[in-house]
């Protein structure tokens, strides 16, 4: 509609719904809108020849304007519109006026079809008409006005600031990645446009536009809304508007894009096959649909497809570290090492950026860390935004080793090379790190007979049996056992030292021999590092499941701030030893064998001591003697003077510095010197909480999983030493798949627990996170590479709103199929957040679908209904009836002993001792076959959070009458397989002896 008719169709009354829009109502005569317009036309045509020029009217018409009087200036104008319905002028100012009154999309509407021979008058007329537009929550339209001043007038920067805000705000990242590219090089860039450029995966939303209001509108540009929710955990209800958006909107490949992202990262493969079935025309371009493809293909083991989708991805979306990440598995699951190498390097460098980017968010960036962020993206052959981010520097900070003069040189250089081109921040990863792409098929997504998952749980038609209720009751009480860890400080209290936060030890040991599992609790209570300021620990020796205090007689009262315990055969003279962690110099108890014990001093890099949390054993060496792995977490002095409180809340780690992990080899007299076997460990300091040594993918020499509260997790895969027989361990958790959680993102990892989750033959982990980080459960699908799987799983939702700490798996119901118990509990008091305290721990009961919470009133309401700040869990079967109990430590109560009360099926249990490997025979695996069902459980050291485990290897056999085999793989290589053994026994293998012998 012209103009012209436009307001025509106002003035006689022909569009009254328009009419109301505009502001026309009833008159106080009672006449109709129309009626006034018409009286007034009259009265304005019989004065006719009494008028100004047009000139002279449109002059007043703009004074008016100017004086606010925009009803007056509206008048005018509609005279004036009558007689030169095609002037662009006037209808431009009648828009004006009409949304100073209030009516904008009517505003917008008249400048639709404005037609002028001035580009400047037209882009005017568009520029406000996409203002006016986006206010009113239209802005796809208003997009589409903005695109027709780039398409007139070419470059210009106001309008890419725009168009980047509006796509940004519609969802639309990799659609606004051109005009924030066009900024950058143009030098007209914003601080916060450079943070939208740092991954175009994520969420990112310029507040500075009101969000609209939809109403139950149902709007392509909620996939903005359905991307923040996702970058904030909510998986569920990012599926849920997703979905609606792609039944509303079957045609957007931007929509259809993230929903197959969606269903990649809830492992939902039925989904994404069905999805990959009704793709929109222009899919291709959108690199979200290829990562998804990538880590569908991934998962079916279908690599160099997998590798091709990822390279797709990259092409797309150079900022996508976890494509690059995608991309790196599957060519090292080729066996392209190099090529592997070269684009682990590159993401690397892509999540040492966001990291960068994302701690200056929260704050002022240093002068080293925006020079950091400079040079990586030179090194990703983005140059342009690389000199953006030195102006920054050059902006908050002054000199240093670049100037004006000098960037502006850079800038000039590139203008005038291929750098310069958009293809240039594009560059082709495959020919960077000489990948041949024709090599790569792109998939056949033909609809499959079935759909393989090896992520997902089997069919819920293989569970063997029924689920039996769980009953696990705190006996504590009755078994005489009264033990409170003390921090030193009122767990009620306001004020905190972030030390006295964590909890203390458990150590389950049989030191005495007699076959009853005794208990070595730390305890703390005094000042850290001083190394006899604290209550002394204790040894609880259990008689007859009886708990009996011998600490003074056995000489195990170590007085420093104890953290964790380790038990371990140091010098294999076939008794336990304890290795104790604290907060200053830890502790070496040497068992005499007699019921005592000897003091032995333990290597310190820190004259005073380090903040040590866990200390696992195991050989790493490959010499057959155990190694100690020292998990250390912070290595500040600022950390005994810094107060956490609810209000000022400094109990995150990242507000000191971290420590440095230490290796200590030993030999057969219990002496301890530096091992330097794993590289470069003393240039990755982290803030670590819990490990796990254990040959994870059984290519022989054990490796080690360390839990790093808000850093990357470790993973130190071992290798051999050519022609020496040796080990050496590098870190590899990122390219393994166990560093970050689902999203990508760092954890507050704690605990740890371990077992063969999905039944697939591999050793898996379960990560206990922070508040609002779920539970990560790192599925081992190939030798050493894992994918995070806790939401397929059923695990995501019910573990991210709690504080996780001490976790363990273990088979209660004996029916094939590990649970998991976990503690939970806060840090500090953050009730008037809506976060809760104390907190209850978790039992979730595992069969063939994954994982159910267990209502805490089935399990033993005493005690998994009583919300408590938990901490640290161990496991040990106390009373010696076959069935694995817990040991639970809190801050607020004393030590639980939860007794397995559970009906369960059953059941066998190996205790090992090595002969050629190390005593401990830590990295051993067994296998247990009965007919055509398989398990297989391992001999791990460090056991989780500041915890020893029992040593013995636990099975549940479901209904299986009897074994057929098992084989036992010992750390040295040597394999041994035994046949048709017993159910419901416990034996004890030595690695160079034929025969089994039963336990009583």
């Amino acid at each position: 509609m012209s103009p012209h008719h436009f307001w025509m169709a106002i003035a006689f009354g022909i569009l009254p719904t328009l009419v109301v829009l505009l502001g026309c109502g009833s008159g106080e005569d009672g006449s109709t809108a129309a009626e006034l317009r018409r009286r007034q036309l009259q009265r304005q045509s019989a004065d006719a020849t009494q008028k100004q020029s047009f000139e002279d009217q449109l002059a007043y018409a703009q004074q008016q304007f100017r004086k606010s009087n925009y009803s007056e200036s509206r008048t005018t104008l509609l005279s004036l519109s009558i007689e030169h319905p095609e002037d662009a002028e006037v209808t431009l100012l009648m828009a004006k006026c009409e949304a100073q009154l209030g009516n904008a999309l009517a505003a917008a509407g008249l400048l639709e079809d404005l037609r002028s021979p001035q580009s400047e008058l037209l882009d005017e007329a568009d520029w406000l008409s996409a203002q006016w537009l986006a206010d009113a929550g239209e802005l796809s339209a208003a997009q589409q006005r903005l695109q027709r001043i780039l398409e007139r007038s070419g470059d210009t920067n106001r309008v890419h600031h725009r168009l980047a805000s509006l796509l940004n705000n519609q969802g639309l990242r990799i659609q606004a990645a051109s005009h924030l590219r066009a900024l950058v090089r143009s030098g007209d860039t914003t601080e916060k446009e450079l943070f939208a450029m740092n991954t175009y995966g994520d969420s990112f939303i310029d507040e500075s536009i009101p969000k609209p209001n939809y109403g139950d509108r149902l709007v392509p540009a909620q996939l903005a809304d359905a991307r923040q929710l996702r970058s904030d955990g909510e998986l569920d209800r990012a599926r849920e508007l997703i979905e609606r958006l792609s039944l509303s909107f079957p045609q957007s490949a931007p929509i259809h894009a993230f929903q197959g992202r969606i269903y990649s990262d809830l492992h939902d493969d039925l989904s994404l096959q069905q999805w990959s079935q009704r793709t929109p025309a222009g899919i291709e371009e959108e690199p979200e649909y290829w990562h998804a493809l990538g880590a569908w293909m991934q998962r079916q083991e279908r690599h160099k497809e997998s590798a091709r989708c990822y390279i797709e991805a990259i092409r797309r979306d150079p900022t996508d570290r976890f494509s690059h990440l995608g991309l790196a598995q599957s060519l090292q699951q080729l066996g392209r090492i190099e090529q592997a190498n070269c684009v682990t390097q590159r993401y690397l460098m892509l999540n040492e950026m966001a990291n960068l980017i994302r701690n200056i968010g929260l704050r002022p960036g240093t002068p080293e860390e925006l020079s950091r962020i400079a040079e990586i993206l030179d090194q990703l052959n983005r140059p342009w935004e690389s000199i953006a981010w030195q102006e920054v520097l050059l902006r908050t900070h002054g000199s240093g080793d670049i100037d004006e003069q000098r960037l502006q040189a850079r800038r000039n250089e590139l203008a005038n090379t291929t750098a310069a081109s958009v293809n240039a921040f594009e560059s082709d990863l495959a020919d960077s790190c000489g990948i041949a792409i024709d090599e790569l098929p792109i998939p056949s997504l033909s609809p499959p007979d079935s759909v393989s998952s090896t992520t997902s749980p089997p069919d819920a038609s293989s569970a063997m049996v029924p689920a039996t209720p769980i009953r696990l009751e705190d006996i504590s009480e009755s078994i005489g056992l009264a033990f409170q860890y003390q921090s030193g400080n009122d767990w009620r209290a306001n004020e905190h030292l972030l030390h006295q936060l964590t909890g203390g030890g458990i150590g389950v040991v049989d030191f005495d021999r007699d076959g009853w599992n005794d208990l070595y609790l730390t305890q703390g209570g005094g000042d850290a590092f001083d190394p006899d300021g604290s209550l002394p620990n204790q040894l609880i020796r259990n008689v007859s499941g009886q708990a009996t205090d011998i600490t003074v007689p056995a000489d195990v009262g170590d007085q420093g701030y104890g953290q964790g315990v380790c038990v371990a055969d140091i010098n294999q003279d076939g008794f336990a030893d304890l290795v104790v962690a604290n907060i200053g110099p830890n502790v070496l108890y040497l068992n005499n064998g007699d019921g005592t014990f000897r003091q032995q001093a333990m290597p310190s890099v820190n004259t005073n001591g380090a903040w040590t949390t866990s200390i696992a054993c195991g050989d790493l060496s490959g010499d057959h003697l155990p190694e100690v792995f020292e998990v250390n977490y912070v290595d500040d002095p600022k950390v005994l003077a810094v107060v956490c409180t609810p209000e000022i809340d400094l109990c995150n780690p990242s507000s000191f510095q971290p420590a440095v992990d230490h290796v200590w080899k030993s030999n057969q007299e219990g002496q301890l010197t530096t091992w330097k076997g794993c590289q470069n460990l003393d240039q990755k300091p982290n803030y670590g909480f819990a490990a796990i040594i254990a040959d994870f993918d059984r290519s022989g020499g054990n490796d080690v999983f360390v839990a790093n509260d808000t850093k990357e997790n470790q993973f130190w895969q071992s290798e051999p030493v050519r022609d020496s027989g040796e080990r050496t361990l590098h870190e590899n958790a990122m390219v393994a798949g166990c560093g970050l959680g689902a999203m990508g993102q760092r954890q507050g990892c704690m605990g740890v627990a371990h077992g063969d989750f999905d039944q697939n033959g591999s050793l898996d982990l379960l990560v206990t996170n922070f508040w609002n980080q779920p539970a990560d459960l790192y599925l081992q699908n190939s030798p050493a590479f894992f994918d995070n799987a806790s939401t397929s799983f059923g695990l995501y939702n019910d573990t991210r709103m709690t504080v996780g700490w001490g976790a363990q798996a273990v088979d209660f119901d004996r029916d094939g199929w590990l649970d998991l118990a976990m503690l939970n509990g806060h840090l500090v008091d953050h009730r008037k957040r809506g976060q809760a305290f104390q907190m209850q721990p978790q039992l979730f009961q595992g069969d063939s679908r994954g994982f159910v919470r267990v209502n805490g009133s089935t399990i033993g309401p005493s005690y998994w209904s009583s919300p408590a700040l938990g901490r640290t869990m161990a496991v040990s079967d106390w009373n010696r009836d076959h069935k694995p109990d817990l040991i639970a430590n809190h801050l607020d109560k004393p030590v639980a002993v939860l007794e397995n009360r559970t009906q369960s099926a059953n059941f066998v249990r190996f205790d090992l001792v090595g002969t050629i490997s190390e005593r401990d025979a830590i990295g051993a695996s067994i296998v247990v076959q009965c007919g055509d069902q398989v398990w297989s459980r391992w001999n791990v050291g460090g056991d989780g959070f500041l915890c020893s485990n029992e040593s013995t290897v636990d099975f549940g056999l479901s209904d299986a009458p009897s074994i057929d085999q098992v084989e036992i793989l010992w750390p040295s290589g040597r394999r041994q397989v035994f046949r048709n053994l017993s159910v419901n026994r416990q034996y004890l293998v030595t690695e160079t002896d034929e025969s089994v012998f039963e336990c009583h």
